[in-house]
């Protein structure tokens, strides 16, 4: 099943080539992302995958004052709900 979002502009998709969108998903998930330069340390998605803002703003802080697995066990035992 395909959902209408995409990443890519409408200039991209009408072009000779097409990335593939992006399916839409039955919860929330999240990426770690340990190295990025934006200093959020994982990003969370949405069930469309557009950025959960809250949620990756939490997990920010969190990381802060906890442990990685201590991070990322918050963040599966929340994401379902």
């Amino acid at each position: 099943m395909k959902s209408s979002f995409s990443l890519d502009s409408p200039e991209e998709q009408s072009g000779s080539w097409k990335k593939e969108r992006w399916p839409t998903v039955p919860s929330y998930f999240c990426r770690a992302r340990p190295d990025a330069t934006h200093n959020h340390p994982y990003l969370v998605f949405d069930c469309q995958g557009e950025l959960h803002l809250p949620l990756i703003v939490f997990a920010k802080e969190a990381h802060a004052r906890l442990e990685a697995s201590s991070v990322k066990k918050y963040l599966t035992g929340i994401l379902p709900w």
